[in-house]
């Protein structure tokens, strides 16, 4: 809210609303009844320990500051990567579920469609993986990195990568650098559609943690599956 100073604060807009690792993006899709809403996706409720992993998907409404539960996924997710597709829709990657047998880290792509107001499974991931990246492109496909890849401490990150198309997830040139909850972006105004990933950590040990200083550039030199150089 911007007070008579011109500066912005923060108020409260639903007490009972606790939510914690869902992934939240602004709907931009013109024929979606949730047009310039805010979707919340999963998360976990009213705790940080990842016991209450739930399936929810809500919708804030900037008109009258209000959160109203919509519709579902198909499997609990907190801490998914959400990353938005060419035709409006919603792909999310990774992240931990519970499916009642205890905590996991989630092996499958959810599309959400935002028109529909529906979110279905589209493929397994080649490698389960949490606090990866994901970008979309030139060709519609969805590129993941990186991550790690079991939910217990002392976990190394991994450097292999996947791209994403319709209901399915193939291997692609994996980066130098094993690395997790780094950055990824397409590189703006490249032909090429290449991909800059930079920064984000790993293991150096089992207690040790090594912030990276590096960074890559992911390009298809002349063949689909790509790498990173």
């Amino acid at each position: 809210v911007q007070g008579d100073d011109g500066r912005y604060t923060f108020v409260t807009v639903d007490e009972d609303f606790h939510r914690v690792g869902a992934a939240v993006l602004r709907v931009v899709r013109s024929t979606s009844s949730y047009l310039d809403k805010v979707l919340i996706l999963g998360g976990e409720e009213g705790t940080a320990d990842r016991s209450n992993i739930v399936s929810d998907v809500s919708v804030y409404d900037p008109a009258d500051d209000s959160i109203t539960s919509v519709f579902s996924l198909p499997r609990p997710l907190t801490e998914a990567v959400a990353t938005e597709l060419d035709d409006g829709r919603i792909l999310l990657s990774g992240g931990y579920t519970n499916l009642g047998l205890g905590l996991e880290v989630n092996d499958m792509y959810v599309v959400v469609d935002v028109v529909s107001g529906t979110a279905s499974e589209s493929g397994t991931m080649n490698v389960p993986r949490v606090g990866h990246r994901a970008v979309t492109l030139k060709d519609g496909s969805v590129l993941v990195c990186g991550g790690e890849l079991a939910p217990s401490p002392g976990d190394y990150a991994t450097a292999t990568c996947e791209t994403w198309s319709v209901g399915s997830g193939q291997e692609t040139g994996a980066m130098d650098d094993h690395r997790a909850r780094f950055a990824m972006v397409r590189v703006p105004g490249d032909t090429e559609g290449r991909v800059l990933a930079f920064g984000g950590q790993r293991r150096s040990g089992a207690d040790a943690v090594e912030v990276l200083d590096a960074a890559e550039i992911y390009e298809r030199l002349g063949s689909p599956e790509g790498e990173l150089a």
